[in-house]
């Protein structure tokens, strides 16, 4: 479990170091990290240099850990910016704990969500589903929907 924490801060990490400057077009935070709820869980974002692409990585901890890696399309819903709707997909791997099964599993999700960053505090709130089906000892749909807040950098 320290394994994977410490890559997901390298990460972390490398996306802050390689984020670059924030143009006139772009969202008005460069890269968030904070928690999910529902599953619990990390999340981290980095808006990158096109306006309407993100990257979302997120760790949940449910019946062992499972990692999600989703690119993301915003569209911006209000003037101030600070108010996005996304659409993304990507992949997700983990491992589950021996109460749930146990084994790997390896899967493709969805995203539709929104996004809101306050406009005079480093904080952003997100709510989105996260459809996806997983593969492993048993193939599954999975229909996360959760709650991110995030401090933004």
């Amino acid at each position: 479990m320290k394994r994977i924490v410490l890559l997901f801060a390298t990460l972390f990490l490398f996306f802050i170091i390689n984020a670059q400057s924030i143009k006139e077009d772009q969202p008005i935070y460069k890269t968030a990290i904070g928690v999910r709820f529902a599953p619990l869980g990390v999340s981290f974002k980095a808006n990158r240099h096109l306006k309407s692409t993100s990257i979302e990585i997120i760790g949940y901890f449910k019946d062992g850990f499972t990692g999600a890696f989703l690119y993301n399309w915003n569209f911006t819903l209000n003037t101030a910016k600070n108010l996005k709707a996304y659409v993304g997909g990507g992949a997700n791997i983990g491992f589950k704990n021996e109460k749930a099964g146990g084994g790997a599993l390896l899967g493709a999700s969805g995203v539709i969500g929104l996004d809101y960053k306050f406009l005079h505090l480093p904080l952003n709130l997100s709510l989105d589903w996260q459809p996806g089906f997983q593969f492993g000892k048993s193939n599954d749909f999975k229909g996360l929907g959760g709650i991110g807040v995030r401090f933004t950098l």
